[in-house]
């Protein structure tokens, strides 16, 4: 069985490596989106989408498929 490293701890990470002056991109943010949707957590993998947007980071493919998956995994197929 995988160690899996809780998206809490997780996403306080990215908030420190970004005070530190981490210039996230388009990865950073569907690895973010990824982890939420593993976990089960599509409202916080959609938040996580929407601020990579106000950030004017423009979505990949990689991205658009992490957020299908979360929603998809959330019951939230209409959204996907």
């Amino acid at each position: 069985q995988k160690a899996r490293v809780p998206t809490r701890t997780m996403t306080q990470v990215f908030r420190w490596l970004q005070q530190r002056g981490l210039q996230a991109n388009v990865f950073h943010y569907a690895i973010m989106i990824s982890a939420f949707g593993r976990g089960g957590e599509w409202e916080a993998a959609l938040s996580i989408f929407k601020e990579m947007e106000g950030a004017g980071i423009k979505a990949n493919k990689v991205a658009y498929s992490a957020l299908l998956t979360a929603c998809s995994r959330g019951g939230q197929s209409r959204l996907a």
